[in-house]
């Protein structure tokens, strides 16, 4: 289990590295006006939870696939709870820059998701237990 989550948080700090060096570029020059300082809150917030969750569904991962496939959607629901609680304290607290901040949010949403299926199903292929 270490070594599959270790091998996912490398793969993730890569990625990340990768993500911040493109939202730093294209919100430096392109979308100057729409940087907003939550951004990087928003994008340690995903690498957190994307960490976590890749934790409590690999803690499962030999145990056999009812126990793997129950904490994948426990996650998954977790997940989208947290997110909806990030987005509606964010909301309530400041109120300002909405539409920028929710298409920030679902944007970073999006690539995480993204990234975080890929590397599950890769690892999912690999091991050939489920």
């Amino acid at each position: 289990m270490w070594r599959n989550l270790t091998s996912f948080a490398i793969s993730l700090a890569v990625f990340s590295v990768i993500i911040l060096a493109l939202g730093l570029g294209i919100f430096s020059t392109v979308l100057k006006e729409y940087y907003m300082p939550v951004l990087w809150i928003i994008f340690f917030y995903f690498v957190i939870i994307l960490i976590a969750s890749r934790l409590f569904v690999l803690s499962s991962s030999t145990a056999g696939s009812s126990s793997f496939n129950r904490r994948y959607f426990i996650s998954s629901l977790l997940k989208i709870m947290f997110h909806l609680a990030f987005i509606i304290i964010y909301l309530i607290n400041t109120g300002e820059n909405m539409a920028a901040f929710i298409f920030s949010f679902l944007s970073a949403y999006i690539i995480f998701t993204t990234f975080d299926t890929y590397t599950l199903h890769r690892f999912i292929k690999k091991t050939k237990q489920f």
